[in-house]
């Protein structure tokens, strides 16, 4: 019924601005990488897949600011609706401009019904986990989560890292399917979004 995606980002290569390769181990300080991000293949490739699954909802994309021309490029299969931006409340590292931001792109696909309350264009939260380098705010992703699928739809995330947005579809109450390629995160996704949905099971 909808996509919520935060995928890789392109920015490897790039210097002096956002990027994906940041200093998150607390284990031993090492730069992670995230696979596939040296450009946007991946989400060039992925994005009409989406779009094709979709008869009529929401496509809700996390992308790089200085990567929004490219961006854009490779998302020409759906209606752009909009943008919103998370702001991290803390600057990245970076020589020219330190970003606090993300950008998160809205596509509509056919005709979906009106959602049901609008949404500020600025969404604020730190991050709140610890176990992906590039993890977003559970709070971030239930309002998403709320905003783009009424209940009992289901949620596609194809780039789910390590499984924040299953997670925000259990506590909502939603149905999720999940990709990951990075067996690590998918294996530490599973554990978190089982342990959500048990929790909204004995709440309900």
């Amino acid at each position: 019924d909808a996509v919520i995606t935060d995928p890789p980002y392109g920015t490897q290569e790039l210097g002096g601005g956002y990027g994906r390769r940041q200093l998150h181990d607390p284990a031993g300080r090492i730069g992670k990488q995230i696979a596939n991000d040296v450009d946007l293949s991946a989400i060039a490739q992925a994005f009409p897949m989406c779009v094709a699954l979709i008869k009529s909802g929401w496509l809700m994309v996390f992308y790089a600011p200085r990567r929004t021309p490219a961006f854009v490029a490779a998302t020409t299969e759906a209606e752009w609706f909009g943008s919103l931006v998370w702001d991290k409340t803390s600057m990245g590292l970076g020589y020219h401009i330190r970003y606090q931001h993300e950008s998160i792109a809205l596509f509509k696909v056919g005709n979906p019904p009106r959602p049901p309350h609008a949404l500020k264009s600025i969404l604020t939260s730190y991050r709140d986990d610890v176990r992906h380098p590039h993890a977003k705010p559970e709070a971030i992703m239930r309002t998403l989560v709320e905003w783009v699928a009424p209940q009992t739809k289901t949620i596609l995330d194809p780039f789910m890292g390590s499984g924040t947005t299953g997670v925000a579809c259990a506590d909502l109450g939603r149905k999720f399917i999940g990709i990951e390629i990075d067996e690590a995160y998918f294996n530490i996704a599973c554990e978190r979004i089982e342990n959500a949905y048990r929790q909204e099971r004995l709440f309900a």
